[in-house]
């Protein structure tokens, strides 16, 4: 009877992870984490069956900006295989994106990630992004060096490293990336979408700049200052008077014969 029992248990498992993988798979996020919640609170659940119901709910909630959902599902992932490279990857972006979250900690699992699995090029260019992010232009810009090596020709990396030279100030660096991805792919869209991108980001960013200069600082009004009408002095009989009104009108003035004018052009 128990033996028939664990079949039936084991049989509803697969069943219930098999339709949450075709529907996570295709989009349907909601159903998925219906059939995920369902499955792990079933017990006696074999380890790995587990793992992946609780990746993929933290994967489910990080797509909907749900990053502290998404960490309680992590945790228990973790407990079960605290060495998977992608399940630190995955809690550094929930802390990350978490905004009550202790950078630092985010900080922890990144590096756990890249020392598991330093040849992954997502890890390297979050990694970057997200040092760049909190001021540590250094490590970042190397992490974002090592992702465009590991995946060159991909162009959802290049587009997140190019974004991340720019924020660091090496614009310059990104173009040199760009151009030689055209070389080597001439004929793809992507890229070039990539490179017009840029140029419209980098010019973008060079008129906020400029306008940045003749900004004024704080919001309270300024105030111009126009000059007062000039003063003059006027002698009436024994007094001296003094007029701050306009001047006499003056006659037309003519202009000198040899001067042209634009109406008589």
């Amino acid at each position: 009877m128990s033996t028939t029992l664990t079949s039936m248990t084991l049989n509803l498992v697969d069943h219930l992870l098999h339709s949450a993988r075709n529907l996570h798979e295709h989009g349907q996020h909601q159903a998925a984490a219906k059939v995920l919640t369902r499955l792990t609170a079933l017990g006696d659940v074999p380890r790995d069956i587990a793992q992946e119901a609780h990746v993929r709910l933290a994967e489910i909630h990080l797509h909907h900006d749900r990053p502290k959902q998404a960490r309680r599902h992590l945790t228990v992932a973790l407990a079960h295989d605290p060495d998977c490279p992608h399940y630190h990857y995955l809690l550094a972006v929930a802390v990350e994106d978490d905004p009550n979250g202790d950078p630092k900690r985010a900080a922890v699992h990144y590096r756990r990630a890249l020392r598991l699995d330093p040849d992954h090029a997502d890890y390297q260019c979050d990694y970057g992004l997200y040092a760049i992010r909190n001021g540590k232009t250094r490590a970042g810009v190397t992490a974002l060096r090592r992702a465009a090596r590991l995946a060159p020709d991909e162009p959802a990396i290049l587009s997140r490293v190019v974004d991340g030279l720019r924020q660091a100030g090496r614009a310059g660096e990104a173009k040199q990336l760009l151009r030689a991805a055209l070389f080597r792919h001439p004929r793809d869209r992507r890229f070039r979408d990539l490179w017009i991108r840029h140029q419209f980001d980098v010019l973008h960013a060079a008129q906020n700049q400029a306008n940045d200069r003749y900004a004024t600082v704080g919001d309270e009004p300024v105030i111009l200052r126009f000059p007062g009408p000039k003063r003059r002095l006027r002698q009436h009989g024994t007094k001296t008077l003094r007029i701050d009104g306009p001047e006499e009108p003056r006659g037309p003035k003519t202009l000198p014969f040899h001067v042209i004018r634009k109406k008589d052009a």
